[in-house]
């Protein structure tokens, strides 16, 4: 019994450490994106 809930506890954590991660990869990703999109609209407003 303790052995299979210990496996479950180290799935849960498993999946917790998961959905950070993915929430950080997603969140590096927005800030890039953000960063890329404003650096092409100023260009494109000094190139008009």
């Amino acid at each position: 019994m303790r052995f299979c809930l210990s496996r479950d506890f180290e799935l849960i954590m498993a999946v917790i450490t998961g959905a950070k991660i993915a929430e950080m990869a997603a969140t590096i990703e927005v800030k890039i994106t953000v960063s890329v999109v404003t650096i092409y609209t100023s260009d494109i407003r000094t190139l008009h």
